[in-house]
């Protein structure tokens, strides 16, 4: 019989909060792949059944009077219970004190003082919708509720409380809706939606989503990223009560971050794309172009093939007008994809629309996954925006419609780009080269050193050859050299889709700690081959550190490193059949910690 998940997630497929349910993407994000669902709309709770769950997630659902009766039993019998905006009547289990009122689309701000901020690379972020108003009554404030940046409150935004046995943490805002609203804008200010065309700018496009909602004082921050950071310490200091969960992390072989680096082929000609080919593979990068159809013929399919068995990666630039009602786009991105198919024989992984139009809210990213694409590269920041984390986010998220059901499709939204930033299209000061290597160097830096996400550069080929004004061949050798220097990996649209495939299709079972002997066991698998996935370990429990670690009886080397405040033992194994593995690892050895480097 299989044992139990470690994580039980609490849902209503007939709450009106259909957003809270985008919890599930978020621990697929974060790598916490051992976790169940119960839906309670059509089921009971029994203590029992929690009980055997380390921690339950509790997402913006209502309750009954039972409901809230068990789950209260269940944190007083040692359940760690995590409360993403839950009813106000449960508030004297978290230790907080409703005083019946809201805040709405307003900031929270870190409590540096409590030991789970430790490593957190941001203290006052933004929130979206409504956090209820609650004053302390014995939780440890882990942030607080701001009016303004720096301006905050008494108010907790999220607190935690541990009982003699139980833990609690709450969120007073509903993080799951939160980062939906980071990752996907406002649909109000969609094509369909009340406000189209907020900009005015007589287009549809991506930023519309968001004008208005990030606060651009903090667009170089991806602040979703770092509030699910602190959902990860959360889980790990109530798993630290109880057994270690091993996790995946974001990136292949160890990595600290990756580097996109794409490009769309408007205007361009052959030099100008055999300019950005050599330039690129100079340095040991890899390129993912977006052909126009009018330069499919620029590609030949022999010479597209024989790029893509170098790890170059091709997608369609779609376009289909500045304002296509919603069937024009369906039928032009069927119709588009198909020539794509018959002009290269398959069906492309990832795709960029030229002036990166967007229709709806989700419409486009299901048109896009009807057809086969797997990965938009399309929401960037843009008119009044500029470069930085528009969505909140450096990570390759799904989307969610309004009706709770996630999109089987990525969105890896990008940073910078080159004639968004060199000429004054987004109503912003353009920069000059020397700004653009220099904004492209801090962008890098955080990426591995601080938030560890995705890097994403988007450069022109017609620029790179010199065929249009913008310097953006020096721009490119400039990124790529540091690349070079500083040994930091460049990825492919389609490598990084088969990757993140590989990755969330990975298993855990049979999770087990013995701590009179200070074991731990799992076992894993996979249903897509794939090579470099990281495994991670919290290197500390109950007392103890990782001594030694095995797959299927034969040791592993492992890394140590520290993540927002977490230390982990690293290691990496490859996915090459669908057959459990068996990890055994042992919490034998001294608390101490040595290494701060994955590789």
């Amino acid at each position: 019989m299989q044992s139990p998940s470690s994580i039980l997630i609490l849902t209503d497929q007939n709450s009106e909060n259909k957003l809270s349910s985008y919890i599930t993407e978020i621990l697929q994000m974060e790598g916490f792949l051992e976790y169940e669902v119960k839906d309670l709309s059509g089921s009971e709770l029994d203590v029992d059944e929690l009980l055997r769950h380390d921690i339950v997630v509790l997402s913006n659902i209502p309750l009954s009077s039972s409901q809230k009766a068990i789950l209260t039993a269940y944190v007083q019998k040692g359940g760690g219970l995590i409360g993403l905006r839950p009813p106000k009547e449960l508030g004297f289990l978290f230790r907080v004190r409703p005083l019946g009122d809201t805040l709405s689309e307003r900031y929270i701000k870190l409590e540096t003082q409590h030991p789970l901020s430790e490593g957190m690379e941001a203290e006052t972020l933004q929130y979206h919708g409504e956090a209820d108003i609650y004053a302390l009554n014995g939780a440890q404030p882990l942030a607080y509720l701001c009016q303004d940046l720096d301006c905050p409150t008494r108010y907790p935004a999220i607190a935690t409380h541990e009982y003699a046995r139980g833990r609690t943490a709450i969120f007073a805002y509903d993080l799951a809706a939160s980062t939906v609203l980071f990752h996907q804008g406002r649909s109000s200010q969609s094509s369909i939606g009340d406000y189209p065309d907020p900009d005015s700018d007589g287009m549809f496009k991506p930023t519309d989503l968001f004008l208005n909602q990030i606060d651009i004082r903090l667009k170089h921050i991806p602040q979703a990223d770092i509030q699910q950071d602190i959902l990860v310490n959360i889980i790990e200091w109530m798993a630290g009560f109880t057994k270690p969960l091993p996790r995946v992390w974001y990136f292949p072989d160890r990595e600290k971050g990756l580097v996109f680096i794409g490009g769309d082929s408007d205007g361009m000609n052959l030099k100008d794309f055999e300019t950005t080919i050599s330039t690129v593979e100079k340095y040991s990068g890899v390129f993912t172009t977006y052909l126009m159809e009018e330069q499919y013929g620029v590609v030949t399919p022999q010479e597209e093939q024989s790029l893509r068995e170098k790890g170059h990666s091709f997608g369609p630039h779609l376009w289909h007008g500045q304002r296509p009602s919603l069937s024009e786009k369906r039928q032009g991105i069927k119709e588009e994809i198909k020539h794509f198919r018959e002009c290269y024989g398959y069906t492309p992984l990832s795709s960029r629309g030229h002036s990166v139009i967007w229709v709806g809210w989700t419409e486009q990213a299901k048109y896009l996954s009807e057809s086969g694409i797997r990965l938009s590269c399309d929401f960037t920041g843009g008119k009044y925006i500029g470069a930085g984390y528009v969505t909140g986010s450096g990570l390759p998220w799904k989307f969610i419609n309004k009706e709770g059901h996630i999109l089987d499709i990525y969105e890896q939204p990008y940073q910078i780009c080159d004639d968004g930033s060199m000429h004054d299209k987004s109503c912003l000061p353009p920069l000059t080269l020397e700004e653009a290597i220099q904004r492209s160097y801090e962008f890098m830096d955080a990426a591995f050193k601080k938030y560890h996400t995705v890097f994403q550069l988007s450069l022109h080929p017609i620029y790179i050859g010199g065929s249009a004004d913008l310097p953006s061949k020096e721009w490119l050798e400039a990124v790529l050299a540091k690349c070079k220097q500083e040994n930091l990996r460049t990825v492919s649209a389609d490598e990084w889709v088969r990757f993140n495939d590989g990755r969330r299709a990975i298993e855990f079972r049979r999770l087990e700690y013995y701590p009179k002997r200070g074991v731990l066991t799992f076992d894993f698998k996979g249903s897509i081959p794939v090579k470099g996935i990281t495994l991670m370990l919290p290197v500390k429990h109950l007392g103890r550190a990782v001594s030694s670690v095995a797959v299927d009886n034969a040791p592993v080397e492992y890394n140590l490193t520290a993540l927002g405040g977490t230390e982990y033992a690293v290691f990496v194994v490859d996915i090459r059949h669908t057959e459990w593995h068996r990890v055994e690892a042992n919490y034998t050895g001294e608390q101490s910690f040595v290494g701060e480097s994955f590789r």
